[in-house]
């Protein structure tokens, strides 16, 4: 078994961001993969998506996906600011630090 990933959904209005972005919790602590997003343009749909991981320390980047239109310019630039300003809440919820997606929501900060 890979682990068991949890997930809230955030909407573009919380995350100032534009875009739907999916935050994951490693459940189980048994992920296959590292901290990260997966961000969608509009209604999630299979291959319209990228996933930036949320390292501990440096730069987050794209992990899985492409960095096509509308993910360029300004707006990556912006995913990217909303890992870094977000990115000790993100870790917490991965981790199971924050349990409960009310916390995630009271915790994070909108760019």
């Amino acid at each position: 078994m890979f682990g068991e990933l949890s997930m809230a959904d955030l909407r573009p209005e919380t995350t100032g961001t534009g875009f739907i972005i999916h935050v994951y919790k490693d459940v189980d602590q048994r992920a296959k993969h590292s901290p990260r997003i997966k961000v969608f343009p509009g209604r999630p749909s299979a291959g319209n998506s990228i996933s930036i991981s949320i390292p501990r320390v440096g730069e987050p980047k794209i992990v899985a996906g492409k960095s096509q239109p509308p993910f360029v310019g300004k707006s990556l630039a912006q995913l990217f600011m909303f890992v870094e300003v977000n990115r000790a809440v993100l870790l917490q919820y991965w981790y199971n630090d924050l349990y409960f997606t009310e916390d995630l929501l009271r915790d994070l900060r909108r760019v």
